[in-house]
């Protein structure tokens, strides 16, 4: 998360009654000592030991859970604390709310807590102010997030448009494989024809000489019988 600065005030309110005056007051120093943890304890104690409800107790242990980064104690306390009718102490506790918010990553949650704070007071100048730069920052959040989403959209359309060609490619190639194959089919047919009719041609021919030779050897036959039936007959004149 991009870091930014909040303007965190936390300030104590002094708004008690006499009978947890004492408890009140030691809660008090130790807060402003440092010691949150000891402070925390003696704001609980004067809050239990209270006559009148007094919210601006929760408030200020709400403040010592913030100090110890319990957020999620602070917010509850300070949930209570908004029971008062007090305007500025409403306020004062709704921006509180929004900087915890902000402490959880809230920002939403916090941003709606610095609006709260601020119809309570509008002359509220540190609410006014987290309120713009949380409102900032999530406006620039969003375009960010829109950025990077339609970045995304465009990585996916383009390795779809990607996968799309490869497939294309892969289909044209089997399709020109296909035709070259069944192209060698075609001509291995036709040489396969070519040579068997060169065979039968051979054959032909040897049957066609076989014939011509049988009709010579005929001939030749007819021939010398006819010049033998020839011969008897000359010799038959002459006696």
């Amino acid at each position: 998360m991009k870091r930014f600065f909040i303007i965190i005030g936390l300030i104590i309110v002094n708004n008690i009654f006499a009978i947890t005056y004492f408890d009140a007051k030691s809660a008090d120093k130790a807060y402003q000592k440092g010691n949150y943890q000891a402070a925390e304890e003696k704001y609980k104690t004067a809050i239990e030991n209270k006559i009148e409800d007094n919210r601006s107790l929760n408030y200020n242990l709400a403040n010592t859970n913030f100090k110890q980064k319990k957020y999620d104690k602070a917010l509850e306390e300070y949930g209570r604390a908004m029971a008062t009718n007090d305007k500025s102490l409403k306020s004062k506790i709704s921006y509180n709310m929004g900087n915890a918010y902000v402490e959880q990553n809230k920002l939403k949650e916090a941003l709606s807590y610095y609006r709260e704070s601020l119809k309570f007071n509008p002359n509220n100048e540190e609410a006014k102010i987290n309120y713009e730069l949380v409102n900032k920052f999530l406006k620039e959040q969003q375009k960010q997030q829109q950025q990077k989403q339609n970045k995304d959209q465009q990585k996916k359309q383009d390795q779809n448009k990607d996968q799309q060609n490869q497939d294309q490619q892969k289909q044209q190639k089997q399709q020109q494989q296909k035709q070259d194959q069944q192209q060698q089919q075609k001509q291995n047919q036709q040489k396969q024809q070519q040579k068997q009719k060169k065979e039968m041609s051979k054959e032909e021919a040897r049957q066609m000489l076989k014939r011509l030779e049988k009709d010579e050897k005929d001939t030749q036959k007819k021939i010398r019988k006819k010049m033998i039936k020839a011969g008897r007959k000359q010799i038959e004149k002459n006696w």
